[in-house]
This record gives C-alpha cells, structure tokens and sequence, in this order.
C-alpha cells in the first residue's frame, strides 16, 4: 500500500445514476451506481498497486464519443465524458 496526503475530495467527475440513464447502451447498469455522498470525505484512492481492483468483468461501450461503462470488482464505473452539459 501506498500512503499519500494529496487526495483530491472533488465530486464534479463522479458518474452519477442519471448518466447512466441517459445513455441507451449504459441503461440497467443505473441501480448498481451508489449516489454520491456529499458528507462524506474522499479518503482512499484505488492506484496500480491495487491491481485487482482493476480487472474488468464486464463492460458495456456505446457509439462512438460516448462514455462507457466497465463492471470491476469493487462494482460499476463510467469511464469518459459523462458531464450532461457537454452532452449533444
């Protein structure tokens, strides 16, 4: 494990349930995302020394330019540009 002190607690790049929904490939995957607890502190970050974490199960990938998703062991994640402002 490694140990660091500069763990950004920024919650505006964390995919949300209601990304999911508005992508038709991401659908289904919305009731596996946690919502985000604004009470809470970031505390760890999951890095390359954590390998496992990192193993894809599944995945599900969409058109082109749109964000996908990847099932790991610690649970489901979008992967791109999720911001619904920028969404077309």
């Amino acid at each position: 494990m490694l140990e660091c002190k500069n763990i950004p607690n920024n919650r505006n790049e964390i995919p949300t349930t209601e990304i999911s929904a508005c992508y038709d490939h991401l659908n289904g995957i919305e009731r596996e995302i946690p919502q985000v607890n604004n009470d809470t502190d970031i505390q760890i970050l999951n890095g390359r020394d954590l390998i496992e974490a990192h193993a894809v199960h599944d995945q599900k990938i969409g058109p082109k330019n749109t964000p996908y998703a990847q099932k790991l062991a610690l649970g489901w994640v979008i992967v791109g540009e999720a911001c619904l402002g920028s969404r077309n």
